[in-house]
């Protein structure tokens, strides 16, 4: 699956409330894109992934994770 479609599995898990697997998700994809050095895309994915964290309300783990 290309990057593109990952990120449109990624939305669609995101828009039904799994968060959990979404995040999975953007954390690949910000490496991927962190890889081809597509700085402006990983930074997106990784701030879908804060996104995520806050619709599931636990900001702290995802505080945690970043340090």
């Amino acid at each position: 699956m290309d990057l593109l479609e990952l990120n449109k599995k990624a939305d669609a898990l995101r828009n039904s409330g799994r968060e959990k697997e979404t995040i999975k998700i953007y954390k690949e994809l910000a490496n991927e894109y962190g890889n081809a050095g597509d700085v402006a895309n990983s930074g997106g994915a990784l701030q879908m992934i804060g996104v995520c964290y806050k619709i599931a309300k636990d900001e702290k783990k995802f505080c945690g994770e970043l340090i």
